[in-house]
């Protein structure tokens, strides 16, 4: 089992108990199944970025705070430069770096996301609330949305409802990188 999901989760269950919540509760506000938010609490699956989102605005607490960097306390701007952003371990299939975890109260998520030279295995598709904008910075990467499929190079981007499957996979034989920017819905 991953450490970095397994200490995730044990980062879920105290912030539901100090809400006193039951898990069925938490379930219902983010809108999964308890059974699905059970096996993300006890680190066996990954916690997609919507959900992330949602989660933070319905505990009342930062993508930091979750993740592990502490409060936000910032208002007015938070800059990160090269390098320095917040790695957020999600998913095995991407590399996540938050490019404002010290900003409080924020309604969209910029994360800069590379995804891996390609791979045999087609690409998991996920789904969340909200929207997203991805803006290809490096690589060539393939986009499925929904069934429609295209490929985006340097300086292409795409903006999309994620509650659509979603999912993007690095062609070309080498990694891609692109930012993300997300909301919550």
């Amino acid at each position: 089992m991953n450490d970095d999901l397994l200490e995730l989760g044990r980062r879920l269950r105290a912030i539901r108990e100090s809400r006193s919540e039951t898990p069925a509760d938490t379930a219902k506000a983010l809108g999964v199944e308890t059974a699905a938010y059970l096996q993300i609490e006890a680190g066996e699956a990954d916690l997609p970025v919507g959900l992330l989102l949602r989660l933070t605005r319905h505990a009342g607490i930062s993508a930091g705070e979750l993740l592990g960097d502490g409060s936000p306390h910032l208002h007015h701007f938070n800059i990160v430069r090269h390098g320095n952003g917040l790695p957020i371990h999600r998913r095995a299939a991407y590399h996540y770096v938050s490019l404002a975890p010290q900003f409080a109260n924020k309604q969209m998520e910029p994360v800069l996301v590379t995804v891996p030279a390609e791979t045999p295995t087609p690409a998991i598709p996920c789904v969340h609330i909200g929207q997203e904008f991805d803006y290809v910075l490096e690589g060539t990467l393939e986009v499925t949305l929904g069934t429609h499929v295209v490929v985006l190079t340097p300086g292409d981007s795409v903006y999309f409802d994620a509650a659509q499957p979603h999912a993007m996979r690095a062609l070309e034989g080498r990694p891609a990188r692109f930012l993300a920017v997300v909301t919550g819905g």
